[in-house]
């Protein structure tokens, strides 16, 4: 369903010798310019400008989807290789800023990743339990 929307620049995925998967990134353009220039809406025309962000050769910004490590590869720079794939094609999109999305805030492994760049955290994401 989503596969005509993905560029696979953009999807890593890493296996290992037995060729099993243990590691798959993903990352797509942003939309948020796009939403705003058809305000949020779909039709008539918003689908254009959604579709035209979707494929351009050259962007911005870049929502960085999601990492999945097996657990048995984890703590063993497994997401360096999807970030080692992913890295030349920013260049070529001419990427200024990454996005990452939905990362916890107790979740330090995933944090860890982005410590030594230069980044701004100005998202905090937290999940709440209630007992019922």
């Amino acid at each position: 369903m989503f596969f005509p929307l993905l560029n696979f620049d953009f999807v890593t995925i890493v296996v290992n010798e037995d060729d099993q998967i243990v590691a798959v990134g993903v990352g797509m353009p942003s939309l948020s310019d796009a939403l705003r220039k058809c305000k949020g809406r779909l039709f008539p025309f918003g689908w254009y400008h959604i579709l035209k962000a979707l494929k351009a050769k050259k962007m911005t910004d870049f929502d960085l989807l999601l990492i999945a490590v097996r657990p048995d590869y984890q703590d063993k720079g497994v997401n360096s290789l999807v970030f080692a794939e992913m890295g030349p094609h920013f260049a070529d999109y001419e990427i200024q800023r990454v996005e990452t999305t939905s990362i916890l805030e107790t979740n330090s492994k995933n944090q860890a990743n982005f410590a030594d760049l230069d980044h701004i955290q100005h998202k905090r994401r937290r999940a709440y339990i209630k007992a019922i």
